[in-house]
């Protein structure tokens, strides 16, 4: 069972990493970072959101 879980591990650390990689190729083919693809994200959803609250949340995220 051990070795099951750690090979499912793997696996979806591998696909992870893959689904990274095309889109940072798509983001880069359409001239767009991760943060302002991040932002774009953010303010899609249905929910209201202040430019404050946007900085904070990215801030959050990226870590500043």
């Amino acid at each position: 069972m051990d070795t099951e879980i750690k090979s499912l591990e793997y696996l979806l650390r591998e696909i992870n990493h893959k689904m990274n990689l095309v889109t940072k190729n798509y983001l880069n083919s359409k001239n767009i970072t991760m943060s302002r693809f991040w932002v774009l994200n953010k303010l899609h959803s249905d929910e209201a959101i202040t430019m404050k609250q946007l900085q904070s949340q990215f801030n959050q995220f990226f870590g500043f």
